[in-house]
């Protein structure tokens, strides 16, 4: 803009200058007229012809508008470069969290560990009882607790088998003198006790029967219910009853000797023809 204001200013001065000059070179014609009056008259002077040139300073204008077009092109050029810049690097930048993000989440998911369910065989191994000496049960119970972790088994005594492990089990837990004549039979999945206890306070002895329900609860354990008790014209004290019912605990689990310390996961009882079947497994 500062050149064609200083080219328009040129312009001008030339136009002044030539005007200038045309009206100084008609002056001395009309003097000459005023001296020689009529004597004679002289031809016109050609007035000099003025040029106004306008197609070379319009060029140079023009060219000279142009070169701030492209001047301010290439300015908006480099402005848009960095932006381009910026954006790919705004992107990288968001980009990059999104997959360390990533690489966290599935390191954290891989180092989980996975706990894998025990291996159960298929086929438990069976250990049975029908000597009838009380013997035979609490070995089987040993083989049964000396098996590895998560292996099955199953637990078949008779009921004269029973009926000497209750006998075992009272002597070891100090009602062998109390409650003695012990004898079992199995009936509608129950087990039936029939035994002589000694009256408190007497020499005298009853005759009465116990009858228990056996069972496995939610978390494992055999679970041994007093169903009912009766005596002949008399009640079964609670101290018999309590002993008695320890005793069919300690045989229907297999404690009545210590089985170092293994405890075993019990999944069913079934009582049926003559026979009671136990079925577990140890806990590792």
């Amino acid at each position: 803009m500062k050149r064609q204001h200083i080219l328009l200013i040129i312009l001008a001065a030339i136009l002044v200058t030539g005007c200038a000059l045309a009206g100084g070179e008609s002056a001395p014609p009309e003097q000459e007229q005023e001296e020689t009056g009529d004597m004679s008259v002289s031809e016109p002077t050609p007035e000099p012809e003025v040029i106004i040139v306008t197609a070379t300073p319009v060029e140079p204008a023009e060219v000279l508008a142009e070169e701030p077009a492209e001047e301010e092109a290439v300015e908006e050029e480099v402005a848009e470069e960095p932006a381009e810049e910026s954006e790919e690097s705004t992107a990288e930048e968001v980009e990059e969290p999104a997959e360390e993000v990533v690489e966290e989440t599935v390191e954290e998911e891989a180092e989980e560990p996975v706990e894998e369910e025990p291996e159960v065989p298929a086929e438990p191994v069976d250990f049975t009882a029908y000597a009838g000496t009380g013997q035979e049960l609490l070995d089987a119970w040993e083989q049964a607790y000396a098996l590895g972790p998560n292996v099955p088994f199953n637990v078949t005594a008779s009921e004269a088998e029973i009926e000497a492990a209750i006998e075992r089990a009272l002597s070891a837990s100090g009602y062998g003198q109390n409650i003695q004549d012990i004898e079992v039979s199995f009936s509608n999945g129950q087990i039936k006790v029939t035994f002589v206890f000694q009256i408190p306070g007497t020499n005298r002895t009853a005759s009465a029967d116990a009858v228990f329900a056996v069972s496995v609860d939610g978390t494992g354990d055999i679970d041994v219910t007093l169903v009912s008790a009766q005596a002949a014209g008399r009640s079964v004290p609670p101290e018999i009853l309590t002993g008695l019912t320890t005793a069919v605990e300690m045989v229907m689990t297999g404690q009545v000797e210590d089985q170092s310390g293994s405890e075993v996961y019990f999944t069913a009882v079934t009582i049926g023809g003559g026979q009671i079947t136990i079925s577990g497994y140890v806990v590792p």
